[in-house]
């Protein structure tokens, strides 16, 4: 074997070994502020640099052990990041290590390659143990290593914020649980190991929220009718890659001005002047009042899979008056009725989760949704309310969504002229649940497109 040319393929990559033709691409990618933050502590480094690299990843792989690999989309030509093993620390030792251009973050490819690169390692060269290392503050590099199945063995005040050590052994790396794809409540375990719970007291109100993801521009995600911000965990695992991540639960309050005002508070509980919001369903209405009443905080707006205020919509009146005089334990069981059909489909954890979220509402958190829900349809809204507001805003929608008001995609584009729009084709109400990693990749190139 050629030990200097091994060619690695995956599902959706190609890794390739690095060589002199590279190195230009290589140059620019290594430049990129989001690659070198953590990778090189933010050095701008030189193509003299990059052909040194070049040249000792390939006397190490000639030598029967590892280097790094350009990595490529399967259907492209063009680098987007790289993967492999590299000395670091006295005595040197091999860490695995990988980054990824910010165009192809939050789509897994990271895990992909990086799992890749430790098949080889353990199946060919037979090596015992694959250990790596990360800046403490690096939380997408950590959740690539916990997805891999790697433990966190020690922390230390090495670096300028310090760093995490992790490793994963032979045995653990051949084991059937390591191979397989995570479980849905895995990736709920990862989200609750990685991101941390706050909570704050504001206008007589208790706000509960997570925050997490990778340090930078923020985003503020805004859930559903449950109101419990943990619904969320798969995409602030994925958006969390790229963007610092807030996701609040709802207290049970009246008012559409306590809401925004509680979520203003958070932001400034995080010391952050402006986010970007992502609101889905009733986390939509939730979205467009905040923006209204806070624009200044505002960089960008997704609304998905909701609508625009309605006064006509006669069902959110009843709905409401439904609310106050059903008692609890029917009332309970005809909102499970109603928001059930959202998971026709989907994977069977979605059901069983969302019955456990729902139990554990009272019933006052779930009168506090309709009676907002209702304020937000009976609002006064027009395009000229946000006129000077230099945002963008991106609408996602499922087509025919039996959640919302008829035509309620029309009203939305009419209300927000100017708005960019994505339709997942016969999805419903269920696009985030049924296609998740396209969801959250509309998101990702929507906010990266603002971003730069």
């Amino acid at each position: 074997m050629d030990r200097g040319w091994i060619h690695l393929a995956t599902e959706r990559l190609e890794l390739r070994p690095f060589v002199e033709a590279d190195a230009a691409e290589l140059l620019r990618m290594f430049q990129k502020p989001t690659v070198r933050r953590y990778l090189l502590d933010d050095l701008i480094v030189t193509r003299d640099w990059v052909d040194e690299e070049i040249q000792s990843s390939k006397e190490r792989f000639e030598g029967g052990t590892l280097g790094l690999w350009a990595v490529r989309a399967s259907s492209g030509s063009e680098i987007i990041g790289f993967v492999g093993f590299r000395p670091f620390f006295d005595p040197p030792e091999l860490q695995l290590l990988y980054g990824l251009l910010p165009d192809s973050g939050g789509q897994g490819l990271a895990t992909e390659g990086a799992r890749a690169a430790c098949d080889y390692a353990f199946n060919v060269l037979g090596f015992e143990t694959v250990r790596a290392a990360t800046d403490l503050p690096n939380t997408a590099s950590v959740a690539v290593l916990q997805r891999l199945g790697m433990s966190l063995d020690r922390t230390a005040d090495e670096g300028e914020a310090g760093t995490s050590f992790f490793s994963i052994d032979r045995v653990t790396w051949l084991s059937s649980e390591t191979r397989e794809d995570m479980t849905l409540d895995a990736r709920l375990s990862e989200f609750r190991s990685t991101y941390s719970r706050a909570e704050l007291a504001h206008g007589g109100y208790s706000w509960r929220y997570w925050h997490g993801g990778a340090p930078g521009d923020a985003v503020l995600w805004l859930t559903g009718a449950l109101g419990v911000g943990e619904f969320a965990f798969l995409h602030a695992l994925r958006i969390g890659a790229d963007f610092r991540v807030l996701v609040p639960d709802y207290p049970a309050l009246s008012g559409l001005n306590r809401m925004a005002d509680g979520l203003a508070a958070i932001l400034d509980a995080e010391r952050l002047d402006a986010v970007h919001v992502v609101g889905g369903s009733f986390g939509g209405m939730v979205a467009q009042h905040f923006v209204r009443r806070f624009p200044e905080r505002v960089r960008s707006l997704v609304l998905s899979h909701t609508t625009a205020p309605d006064p006509s919509f006669i069902r959110a009146g009843l709905m409401r008056a439904v609310s106050l005089l059903v008692p609890e334990r029917p009332y309970r069981a005809l909102v499970s009725r109603r928001l059930r059909g959202s998971f026709l489909g989907a994977d069977p954890f979605w059901v069983g989760y969302f019955d456990s979220t729902l139990e554990s509402l009272t019933k006052d958190d779930l009168v506090s949704r309709v009676t907002l829900a209702r304020e937000f349809l009976q609002s006064r809204f027009a395009p000229t309310d946000l006129e000077g507001w230099p945002g963008r805003t991106l609408i996602m929608s499922g087509g025919d969504d039996p959640q919302m008001p008829p035509s309620s995609d029309v009203a939305l584009r009419r209300l927000y002229p100017t708005a960019s729009a994505h339709t997942f084709s016969g999805m419903g109400h269920s696009a985030s649940i049924l296609r998740p990693e396209e969801y959250s990749n509309v998101i990702l190139r929507f906010l990266g497109a603002e971003a730069s």
